[in-house]
């Protein structure tokens, strides 16, 4: 292993006229070598990137000497990875390839898949949703609701309650604005939510959740400082349809999804077809089968 001295290599980053400043175009020598391990090189060019316009010449310095270290690990690192795998190269080249075809073949599915129209409709999203009903159904019930916690010592809990419970938007209006004033924490679900989602924000014990959704419609508990309500503003049982707004995004998704997946196999027909007309492709496999002292064909023969 070799390497240049770091302090040679310094004075090679900055102009002969001696500027304070460092500049990415100060570079005066772009083969010098800076390390080297085996038969793996490290030059001045291969680290010019890393460095950025204004920095001084003692930060500098500290990041080359940290990439070339770093440099020198990886690298033996590697050689001793491949002398350890040395009889299974093959293997290892096999993987390599698999993994440049998936890559290629990913980006190659991007690339054509970019020009597909993403834009969904409300009554696209309306029109899947009822064609496949079947498949949103909830798996807890969900809820519509109300949670304030305030201090036991507050004596208006009566009224509360009430506006609580009401349905009137004044009685709203008035709630929010006493949560507010007093400070209470108040946590509004005015859209569909699971229950288990909501229950975190208060103390509860009750496991049988669609019972207990179907029998209250108030909840209160506390403790010698906290009092907690909860008010069920609507309910929706286990396994009944989940409303549509709550899967929009997943079904977005869905179109989508079924768009990209139907151009890139247009693609892919086309190109098939295009590559068999101008006699690009060539199948052997029935001669193959059918020729007595091929492998498959004995392997065939016996499985039958």
């Amino acid at each position: 292993m070799k390497y240049c001295p770091i302090s040679i290599i310094f004075s090679i980053l900055f102009f002969t006229t001696g500027c304070k400043e460092f500049k990415f175009m100060s570079f005066q020598n772009d083969n010098e070598l800076l390390a080297s391990v085996g038969d793996k090189e490290l030059y001045l060019e291969d680290v010019k990137s890393i460095f950025t316009k204004n920095m001084s010449p003692e930060d500098s310095l500290a990041l080359l000497n940290a990439h070339v270290n770093s440099w020198i690990k990886r690298t033996i690192k590697l050689q001793e990875a491949e002398k350890m795998f040395k009889e299974k190269q093959e293997d290892i080249e096999l993987l390599v390839q698999d993994y440049r075809n998936a890559l290629l073949t990913s980006k190659y599915n991007q690339a054509i898949a970019s020009v597909v129209d993403t834009s969904i409709t409300k009554e696209q999203i309306k029109n899947y949703y009822n064609a496949n009903l079947e498949q949103f159904r909830l798996v807890g019930p969900i809820v519509k609701a109300r949670i304030v916690a305030f201090p036991t010592a507050y004596r208006q809990q009566k009224k509360l309650k009430e506006i609580m419970l009401s349905q009137k938007e004044d009685d709203y209006y008035d709630l929010q604005d006493l949560v507010k004033k007093q400070s209470f924490q108040y946590k509004e679900f005015n859209t569909w939510v699971y229950f288990k989602d909501v229950l975190e924000n208060i103390p509860f014990t009750d496991k049988e959740f669609d019972s207990f959704l179907s029998q209250n419609k108030f909840y209160q508990v506390g403790n010698d400082d906290i009092v907690y309500m909860m008010v069920i503003l609507d309910y929706k049982k286990t396994g009944n349809y989940i409303p549509m707004e709550m899967v929009e995004n997943t079904i977005r998704r869905a179109i989508v999804n079924k768009r990209l997946t139907d151009h890139i196999h247009q693609v892919d027909d086309s190109i098939y077809r295009q590559a068999m007309q101008e006699h690009l492709i060539k199948i052997n496999v029935d001669s193959v089968l059918i020729r007595p002292d091929t492998e498959i064909s004995q392997d065939t023969t016996n499985n039958k």
